[in-house]
């Protein structure tokens, strides 16, 4: 990964970390946003550069492994009935539901 040094400081740019970690531009700034990988600095009003202990923080939790805990032993859980197995309605639930299109009439695109 290039690097840049302003004042005996190693700078890496965001575009080289995001392929270096193969995450997308989105991702990386979705993180930033809520806080889980520091900001960085802006240099010249446009690019992002990291620092090379910021890189580390965030190479850290680009590569994570969290536990793997099922939601349903968590309080207040509630799956729906479409995925626990239980059916849904079997009628329609106003008239014409059945078939939306029968209210459109045809109209041909020729010449009339």
């Amino acid at each position: 990964m290039a690097m840049l040094e302003i004042d005996g400081v190693r700078y890496f740019s965001a575009s080289e970390l995001l392929i270096e970690l193969g995450v997308s531009r989105q991702t990386l700034w979705r993180w930033r946003q809520q806080r889980k990988i520091p900001a960085g600095h802006r240099y010249r009003d446009k690019t992002i550069l990291f620092t090379a202990d910021e890189v580390e923080l965030i190479r850290q939790y680009a590569n994570r492994i969290e536990p793997n805990e099922e939601r349903k032993e968590q309080p207040g859980f509630r799956q729906l009935g479409l995925f626990n197995g239980i059916a849904g309605p079997t009628e329609p639930a106003s008239r014409g539901a059945s078939n939306p299109r029968k209210h459109f009439k045809k109209r041909s695109l020729g010449k009339q």
